[in-house]
């Protein structure tokens, strides 16, 4: 244990190919059942699969995906002879003691019957968890842009349109921000729903209301213009949040204060103070030319776990969700995205 402990990663090969990329998801981020026994989930896991494919999955507590994207894209980078990093002494061959060796592991008979409960657990535990890609080839940065709109903001309110094309309403969001001007910076929030972003949805929900007497439906222009006041506003948010400015890990620290002095602010306990930061949807943007997927998992009970990727011509959107959760279905936000996106696409093309 000692030894695995001390190692920078593990190396898991599976030696089946995922008949698809929703298949392979699931396999890095929880295995199967069949896969489960081939992991070691306190470290950070190279996973190599049948077809020769290679992802990485990474254990989270002392690490955050800024930090993980800068290693890889440097690594991919010389891989591809893009750049030129410090090389390595060189090693003319391996010695007697230097190559692989076996860890035998020495398990006394008494703990035979744990070992086999921990293993139907896991195997267990792998299903609990659903999966749906969206990968979409309508548009991404390049085109975003050509609308005079952020790549991200755009697709963070896409996320807001489509939730409350399910749910009827927005919802508390977490989308992470990276904190790497501030030594020893994790993460901060970045709250992407706002006042803003409910007018947006309004507006686009309009043309979906059943018509009445006297109504009028909103024109492509006001809805360009409720869109780019929502993009807008992220874009605010998000700038804060970057300079140390948002909330959540400051009401983190008072709360953790509170407790060392045996204190209960009335705050902390208020109901719709909970509600703020129960998430229904927890987001996060790794994009990179390399990367062809990245996903986690959901935070809450009837959290959407979106992790996705802003590529010039698509974007990749990795939906998860769990399977005993009687509200969100990653399926039915993978459908409901697809059509918020081709939404968006029609107000602002000609």
């Amino acid at each position: 244990l000692g030894d695995v402990d001390g190692a920078l990663l593990v190396v898991c090969l599976d030696a089946d190919a995922p008949p698809s990329w929703n298949h392979r998801s699931q396999e890095v981020l929880h295995a199967s059942a069949k896969t489960v026994g081939n992991r070691w989930f306190d470290k950070h896991q190279v996973i190599a699969c049948g077809a020769g494919s290679v992802s990485l999955l990474f254990e989270h507590s002392f690490g955050d995906g800024a930090a993980w994207n800068r290693w890889l894209e440097a690594a991919t980078a010389d891989m591809k002879g893009e750049i030129s990093l410090p090389r390595l002494p060189e090693v003319s061959s391996l010695g007697a003691g230097s190559g692989p060796k076996a860890l035998p592991f020495e398990v006394p008979p008494a703990l035979e019957p744990a070992l086999a409960t921990a293993r139907r657990e896991a195997e267990e535990m792998t299903r609990t968890c659903r999966t749906a890609i969206l990968q979409y080839g309508g548009y991404g940065k390049q085109r975003i842009k050509q609308w005079k709109l952020s790549p991200d903001g755009l697709v963070q309110m896409a996320m807001q349109y489509a939730y409350a094309r399910l749910h009827g309403r927005i919802a508390p969001t977490y989308e992470s921000c990276a904190m790497l001007s501030f030594f020893h910076g994790r993460t901060e929030v970045i709250r992407s729903a706002h006042a803003p972003g409910a007018a947006m949805v309004a507006a686009l929900l309009s043309s979906q209301e059943a018509v009445r007497p006297g109504y009028t439906p909103r024109s492509k222009g006001d809805k360009q213009a409720a869109i780019r006041a929502a993009v807008a506003h992220q874009g605010s948010v998000s700038k804060l949040s970057g300079q140390g400015l948002g909330v959540d890990r400051h009401f983190l620290a008072l709360s953790k204060m509170a407790q060392r002095e045996g204190v209960a602010p009335a705050m902390f306990g208020d109901e719709e103070f909970g509600y703020s930061k129960t998430w229904r949807l927890s987001t996060s943007n790794v994009s990179t030319p390399w990367n062809a997927c990245f996903n986690f998992g959901p935070v809450t009970d009837h959290c959407y776990g979106i992790g996705y990727l802003i590529h010039e011509e698509g974007l990749v959107l990795n939906t998860t969700t769990w399977a005993a959760s009687s509200e969100a279905d990653a399926a039915a936000m993978r459908t409901s995205l697809q059509a918020s996106l081709d939404e968006l696409a029609a107000i602002f093309d000609p």
